[in-house]
C-alpha cells in the first residue's frame, strides 16, 4: 500500500554532545542515526501535540510518551505497572499516554481515519443507518436499533484507505456494535493474515 501521507526534508542543529549520543543510541538499536533521530523527532513532537490537544500532560507524562513510543517502535509488549514504578508515575498515567501515543500514530500512519470525523461521512453513515431501516445487516442477527451509537456504518469490503471504496454507500451496510466490533473485526483480522 503506498503512503498516505507526504514526507518533507528538515535539517536542524544539534550540539555535538546530542549528536553522538544519538549515534550512539542507534548503534545499540542496531539503526540507522538518522531513522533513530526521526524517531526521536516523532516522540517529541508527539509528546508535544499530546500537551496541546487532548491531555494535560506534565513533564513525568512526557518522559511517559518517550519510554512508550521506544517500546512501540521496537513492538515489544509493555507491562504498564512496571513502567509506571520506573518513571515514577501512576499505572493510570501510563494507560492514558499509551491510548494517546497510539491514537497519534495512527492518525500519522493511517490518515484516512481523518475521514470518519468529516461532516460527509457523518452524513453518509446516517443514510445508511436509514436506508438499512436501523437493522444490523449480518446474517443471523438482524437487531433493530434506535440508539444510533450502537450502530456501525460498516463497509463490506475493507477500504484500506482507498477513497473509492471508503466513500461508496453500496460498500456500506449497518451493523450493530456487538456484530462489528465482534464478529466482523475477528473475520477482517482472519482475512489480513492469510
Amino acid at each position: 500500500m503506498a503512503k498516505m501521507f507526504k514526507t518533507v526534508g528538515i535539517a536542524i542543529t544539534i550540539p555535538e554532545k546530542a549528536k553522538e549520543t544519538i549515534d550512539r543510541q542507534a548503534r545499540e538499536r542496531g539503526v540507522a542515526s538518522s531513522l533513530w533521530a526521526n524517531q526521536i523527532f516523532d516522540m517529541g513532537f508527539a509528546a508535544v501535540c499530546a500537551r496541546e490537544k487532548s491531555m494535560p500532560a506534565t513533564d513525568a507524562d512526557l518522559d511517559a510518551i518517550v519510554g512508550a513510543a521506544g517500546l512501540l517502535f521496537y513492538g515489544e509488549r509493555w507491562d504498564t505497572a512496571r513502567i509506571a514504578a520506573g518513571l515514577g508515575i501512576s499505572e493510570a498515567v501510563v494507560d492514558r499516554i499509551l491510548a494517546g501515543w497510539k491514537t497519534y500514530r495512527r492518525g500519522q500512519v493511517q490518515p484516512w481515519r481523518a475521514w470518519y470525523k468529516t461532516a460527509r461521512w457523518q452524513k453518509l453513515r446516517m443514510s445508511i443507518l436509514v436506508r438499512d431501516l436501523f437493522t444490523c445487516q449480518m446474517k443471523g442477527c438482524g437487531r433493530i436499533e434506535a440508539d444510533t451509537s450502537q450502530l456501525v456504518a460498516d463497509h463490506k469490503i475493507p477500504h484500506h484507505g482507498d477513497e473509492t471504496l471508503f466513500w461508496n454507500e453500496n460498500n456500506l451496510q449497518c451493523l450493530c456494535k456487538t456484530c462489528h466490533d465482534k464478529l466482523k473485526q475477528k473475520e477482517e483480522r482472519r482475512y489480513a493474515s492469510v
